[in-house]
């Protein structure tokens, strides 16, 4: 019991998160318009100024989220300290910036291959029922969507979770459950559908590398692309036309980003020794 919590602690803190910011963010707009407009029901208010809701739960999650980090670095230090995968010497601002633009890709290629499935009245309603962040305020959601999430996220999942979970089982079983973890916690099915094949990659990403900071720049990349798209293209099925044309470019983004970083990366296998270790790891047990 003592394992299962040791490797499920965290990434339900940061689902704990979620759940009572959006409470909280809900519970505060409820009564600020009940404030300003007191004739009139709340809840009505709320729903005609839903736009809120999504803003003010990024802004209590990028207040929330250095704290985490700060107590994940306090308690996990000298077991980061020697997995080594904190270390700046596996990655650069170039390869960095390859893979912001490699997870640009990835979001198009599966974006377009969710868009294949037969879900596309579902993404509507979800895209219906989902409030939008205001606009005027894009820049809290480019900080805490685009960077500050994705930042948390993977320390929490492929940082963490991944790296305890392959010490009691099969690696590939630990990246399933682990991405299987990560789409469960954005509660929502339609979410979860890009988000399992997304965390997978990234998962792949990170055991490839050993380096945290590449599945943190891919992870970078899917985000704002996600936040840019939603913005320039809300409509499913005006984003229905260019569906193989998400898939072709997904593809020629990923294959050539994937070559940039062979040629560039100085550690052409470090994940030789890892899934070595693993699989000793695995027999052992």
């Amino acid at each position: 019991m003592r394992k299962i919590w040791r490797i499920i602690c965290y990434p339900l803190l940061y689902f704990v998160l979620l759940l009572a910011s959006s409470i909280l963010s809900v519970l505060l707009t409820e009564t600020f318009f009940s404030m300003e407009s007191p004739g009139n029901d709340a809840l009505s208010s709320v729903a005609e100024n839903n736009q809120f809701l999504p803003e003010l739960s990024m802004i209590l999650i990028a207040f929330c989220a250095p704290i985490i980090l700060l107590v994940l670095f306090h308690n996990l230090k000298s077991e980061w300290k020697e997995s080594g995968f904190w270390s700046f010497s596996r990655s650069n601002i170039f390869t960095f910036i390859i893979c912001v633009c490699l997870g640009i890709g990835i979001e198009l290629f599966i974006s377009g291959a969710v868009e294949l499935l037969p879900v596309r009245s579902a993404i509507e309603a979800f895209k219906s029922q989902t409030p939008q962040a205001a606009t005027r305020n894009i820049w809290i959601v480019v900080i805490a969507m685009g960077f500050i999430s994705p930042i948390i996220e993977e320390v929490i999942f492929r940082g963490v979770m991944l790296e305890r979970l392959r010490t009691h089982m099969d690696l590939y079983v630990a990246v399933f459950l682990e991405s299987l973890a990560f789409s469960i916690v954005h509660m929502s099915v339609i979410q979860g559908l890009y988000a399992l094949p997304t965390a997978i990659i990234l998962s792949v990403a990170f055991i490839w590398t050993r380096s945290i900071y590449y599945p943190i720049a891919i992870h970078i990349g899917c985000n704002l692309f996600t936040l840019a798209r939603t913005a320039a293209m809300s409509d499913v099925e005006a984003m229905a036309g260019h569906i193989f044309g998400m898939l072709i470019a997904g593809a020629v983004i990923i294959a050539s980003g994937m070559l940039l970083l062979y040629i560039f990366r100085e550690d052409k296998n470090p994940s030789s020794a890892y899934v070595a270790k693993s699989r000793t790891e695995a027999m052992m047990r």
